[in-house]
């Protein structure tokens, strides 16, 4: 009869596969070497073919997917059809116009939809035109300054921090192309996305899309506009500026006039072709002089 060492106990044979029972056949072929190396392989391929079969579980679950069949319906469909007069709430969106900033014919809106604005807009209905105007630009401001300027910058440039670290440098809003580019056009992009720009549709609604493209407008005008269509008080700001400016310049060239000491003297037209507003200014202008034109 064999006796057992009373300090050594022999480990039990395993009864079942799994990951235990492969613990247990490892370690009982290692205590007796050159044996068990059948039921081990046995064990090993069974404990994979458990956790393969528990994973696979969790991708396809006992679940009717959308437009899977189901053979439980007359017309074997899983999705089922809206009850007859069925009225969505939140999400009716007949006006696509005002949701894409595209017309019937897919071309950009060249006007902003005032009227839907107003009624989607907090007290939108009881504000003046100005109060409107006010109110849809400095959204825009903040909305762009949000999700618009780490690539635009806060002019709309392109040159945005994001950009200054190495992404790809997106088009100036200032260029031609888009200086000429209808209001649709920017709520278009800023819904579906346009390029290396993906959507911001989830991030921005859609009237505060159409208050983006607005404030759009402002920079525009900002960086481009003639003194001549400027305000009076806002004109009269910035000449001053311009004239205190100048008179830096003459001081620091030994007190030699402008003009006889190399620096040519600018004509007034040709000051208001080439001055451009501060961004900070661009905003307070645009709240308070610009007219958005309505639809």
């Amino acid at each position: 009869m064999r006796t057992r060492h009373p300090e050594r106990p022999v480990a039990p044979r395993p009864t079942a596969f799994g990951p235990a029972g492969f613990g247990l056949a490892v370690s009982s072929r290692l205590e007796r070497p050159g044996g068990g190396s059948l039921r081990t392989a046995a064990a090993f391929v069974a404990a994979l073919i458990l956790m393969t079969g528990c994973r696979q579980d969790m991708h396809d679950q006992a679940k009717y997917e959308p437009l899977e069949t189901n053979p439980i319906f007359a017309n074997d469909m899983a999705s089922r059809p809206l009850v007859a007069n069925t009225v969505p709430r939140g999400f009716l969106r007949e006006d696509t116009a005002f949701f894409t900033g595209l017309g019937e014919g897919k071309e950009p809106l060249d006007a902003f939809p005032m009227k839907a604005l107003r009624q989607r807009w907090v007290h939108g209905e009881t504000m003046t035109d100005t109060e409107m105007n006010r109110a849809l630009l400095l959204k825009g401001k903040k909305r762009f300054d949000t999700f618009c300027s780490p690539c635009h910058d806060t002019v709309g440039t392109g040159n945005g921090t994001i950009v200054q670290r190495g992404f790809k440098k997106p088009p100036s809003l200032h260029e031609d192309r888009l200086r000429e580019a209808l209001p649709g056009y920017f709520v278009n992009v800023i819904t579906e996305g346009f390029g290396q720009m993906s959507s911001y549709a989830p991030q921005i609604v859609p009237e505060d899309r159409w208050a983006v493209a607005a404030y759009i407008r402002a920079l525009q005008l900002s960086q481009n506009a003639r003194l001549a269509e400027l305000p009076p008080e806002v004109e009269r700001n910035f000449r001053q500026a311009l004239a205190a400016g100048s008179s830096s310049e003459t001081s620091g060239d030994h007190g030699e006039a402008s003009g006889h000491g190399g620096h040519a003297s600018k004509s007034p037209d040709e000051e208001s072709r080439s001055s451009e507003l501060p961004a900070s200014e661009s905003a307070n202008l645009a709240a308070t002089d610009i007219e958005v034109g309505e639809s």
